[in-house]
C-alpha cells in the first residue's frame, strides 16, 4: 500500500500541532518519525489511521482519499497506538478471536494466525489463559501486537512499538517488522508498507528506510538511511533539532549511524 499525505494541519485549543505536513511512503517501506514528546507524533499517526479529524488536508491510500475508501481498505490497516484498548476481561486467546471475527476471518485462519503469533511473541504461555486485566505492562503490549497483526495488514501504523517490551520481545519484533515488510522469506513480495514513531533509535536503525523529523509542527530533514550515514552536517542538525540537550541528542544519533 502507498501512503501520502498532502499538508495535514491540525490545531488543540488554538495551538498548531500539525503545520501542512506532506510525505509519501512506499511498498515495502517503514517510514520513521522521531521528535520530542509532545512534538505531534501520536496525533500524526491517529490522523493516517483515520481515528482523528484533520482540520485541513487528505491522507491517501493507493491514491484514494481516505474519506472516500470503504470499509474493505480499512480493514487492510492494523494499528498499534500509544495506549492499549484491550479488554481486561477476555484472555489472550478470547481477546484474538473476537478482533478475528471484527475482521471477519475464517475460524481455522483465526486459530493459526493466533498460535503462530502467540508462539512466536510469547515463551511462557500460562497466564494466557487468564484475563488480561492481569497481565504486566510488557504482556500487553504483546498482546496488542497480535491483534493488530492477526489479519496481515498491508499497512502497519505503530505508535511507539518496543516501549515496555523486554530486550527479546523487543528483538522479535525487530525481526518480524524487517519480514513484514517484505524484506524476509516470511511475508517475501507482499510490499507491505509501515509507519512508525519511535524514540528507540536503536531499532530505528535496523529497521527505517526513511527517516523524518517532526518539531515546531513541521516535519522536516526526511532522508533516507544512506544518506543519514554519509552526511555529518546532516547529523549536527538534527541532533541540535532533536533535543534540548545537543551533547545527549548528538551521542544517541552517533549511536544510531555508527
Amino acid at each position: 500500500m502507498i501512503i501520502e499525505t498532502q499538508n495535514i494541519s491540525k490545531s488543540f485549543k488554538g495551538r498548531l500541532v500539525l503545520d501542512h505536513i506532506s510525505f509519501r511512503i512506499g511498498k515495502s517501506e517503514i517510514f520513521c518519525i522521531l521528535g520530542k514528546n509532545g512534538a505531534g507524533k501520536s496525533t500524526l499517526l491517529n490522523i493516517v489511521a483515520n481515528l482523528v479529524k484533520p482540520d485541513g488536508g487528505a491522507v491517501l491510500y493507493d491514491d484514494e482519499k481516505i474519506g472516500r475508501m470503504g470499509i474493505p481498505k480499512q480493514k487492510e490497516i492494523g494499528y498499534l497506538g500509544q495506549f492499549d484498548l484491550l479488554l481486561n476481561e477476555l484472555n489472550t486467546y478470547d481477546y484474538l478471536t473476537f478482533i478475528g471475527k471484527i475482521f471477519r476471518l475464517p475460524e481455522d485462519y483465526i486459530k493459526t494466525q493466533s498460535d503462530f503469533l502467540i508462539d512466536y511473541f510469547f515463551s511462557e504461555k500460562q497466564q494466557l489463559s487468564e484475563a488480561i486485566g492481569g497481565y504486566s505492562t510488557g504482556m500487553r503490549k504483546k498482546v496488542a501486537l497480535c491483534a493488530c497483526l492477526i489479519h496481515k495488514p498491508d499497512l502497519l501504523i505503530l505508535d511507539e512499538p518496543f516501549t515496555n517490551l523486554d530486550p527479546q520481545a523487543a528483538d522479535s519484533l525487530s525481526r518480524l517488522l524487517e519480514m513484514y515488510s517484505g524484506k524476509g522469506e516470511m511475508y517475501s513480495g507482499k510490499g507491505r508498507t509501515i509507519l512508525m514513531a519511535s524514540h528507540d533509535l536503536f531499532y530505528v536503525k535496523q529497521l527505517a528506510t526513511q527517516v523524518g523529523l517532526l518539531r515546531d509542527g513541521s516535519l522536516s530533514m526526511m532522508a533516507d538511511f544512506d544518506y543519514l550515514k554519509s552526511s555529518p552536517d546532516f547529523v549536527r542538525t538534527i541532533s541540535s533539532r532533536l533535543s534540548a540537550d545537543p551533547g545527549n541528542s548528538g551521542q544517541l544519533l552517533h549511536n544510531l549511524i555508527s
